[in-house]
């Protein structure tokens, strides 16, 4: 699932495949910076830019993403899902996006549990109940 979006003039690019999040500034400019087209998403997430220094609205960035990955979340019910950080900022971010999202979303709470690194990143497990043998 790939899917462009804009927040504050400023183009992003959400990406869910192969059980990964990602998302990148594909162009744009606001009051604090100019990105030009960008052709690789090699920089995803990349600690050479902060989108909560870019943008005037990072919530709204943050909460189309979260809005994305349900979306993706509740069409492919993937069994893992991975996504990280290139920050302590970010990871506080991403922190009580995650809470807030699990709690407001049961359907997709009481389908998976998650585990988070030292490093910030995250992984997501569908939850599986193992048949009882008669």
């Amino acid at each position: 699932m790939r899917e462009l979006f804009t927040v504050d003039n400023i183009s992003y690019q959400f990406t869910a495949i192969n059980n990964s999040i990602t998302f990148s500034i594909r162009r744009g400019a606001s009051k604090l910076a100019i990105y030009p087209i960008v052709e690789s998403y090699r920089f995803f997430d990349d600690k050479s830019f902060d989108d909560l220094n870019i943008c005037l609205s990072p919530f709204k960035v943050f909460e189309k993403v979260v809005e994305l990955s349900l979306k993706w979340i509740r069409q492919e019910q993937p069994y893992i899902i991975t996504f990280g950080t290139s920050s302590d900022r970010k990871g506080k971010v991403y922190d009580y996006l995650v809470d807030k999202t699990l709690k407001n979303n049961p359907d997709v709470h009481g389908k998976y549990f998650y585990n988070k690194s030292k490093s910030g990143d995250y992984v997501f497990y569908r939850k599986y109940t193992m048949p009882i043998a008669a």
